[in-house]
């Protein structure tokens, strides 16, 4: 699985302690989930899906879990929040739940408009470059289709460049499927947030390294405290 650009990756479990508690904050809360498009490869992780997508350097959550990405405001993501992908445990991946990334949410955005709009005032122009859906068949962010996406707006897929056909959700010239990552609101009426993980507080597996000493269900999440998660945590055994 590609790596990102300075983020921190395959780390031990010793190692992966050791980072966190530089946060000093044990109660945080850690929103955690499988990440079912990345399967197993001759031990290595490949990822099918765009998300997490690990491209420009940064971690994002734009296209995947809007449910849970639904639950909280962008304010409330901002709070010491972290995000955990782990494999599934079926027999491809030796009953073994292991970590594919961890990440401190370190900004939050109400719709793809606004990081995309934030991200190249900022200067950060080549980020959205390597995520940009209508060039990479695995990017997450829908691109708008002009400067000018405010308001409600900033919900409308038709605001946005559709993306490239190929796209891991626009397999066709109809398929709508990408239409969600724009648009999509929860139970409880908010819409789902794009998430970018904190690049000292982002963390990265290619394989197996950190696994769950008692691997579960966590559908379609599950809300751990970072100590609690911590101590779910074993290095994977050989």
């Amino acid at each position: 699985m590609d790596s990102v650009a300075s983020v921190a990756t395959d780390l031990s479990i010793e190692e992966l302690r050791r980072r966190i508690a530089q946060v000093g904050a044990s109660d945080e809360d850690v929103y955690a989930y499988v990440v079912r498009s990345v399967r197993p490869a001759n031990g290595e992780y490949v990822q099918t899906g765009s998300a997490p997508n690990f491209q420009g350097g940064l971690i994002t959550l734009c296209t995947c879990k809007h449910g849970m990405r639904a639950t909280l405001t962008p304010e409330q993501w901002e709070r010491g929040v972290w995000v955990a992908g782990l494999t599934s445990w079926d027999q491809a991946f030796g009953k073994q739940q292991s970590l594919v990334y961890f990440m401190r949410v370190g900004e939050a955005y109400a719709s793809q408009a606004e990081l995309v709009q934030v991200f190249r005032q900022s200067g950060r122009s080549e980020i959205v470059d390597a995520k940009d859906s209508t060039r990479h068949p695995l990017g997450d962010l829908m691109i708008p289709a002009s400067d000018m996406v405010v308001g409600n707006d900033r919900y409308l897929p038709t605001a946005y460049l559709s993306p490239m056909v190929g796209h891991s959700h626009r397999s066709t010239d109809e398929d709508a499927g990408w239409e969600d990552d724009v648009n999509y609101v929860g139970v409880g009426g908010g819409q789902s947030v794009m998430l970018v993980g904190d690049r000292n507080f982002s963390f990265v597996w290619t394989r197996p390294l950190v696994r769950r000493r008692r691997p579960g269900p966590t559908r379609p999440y599950r809300k751990w405290t970072l100590t609690s998660i911590l101590d779910d945590l074993e290095a994977v055994q050989k």
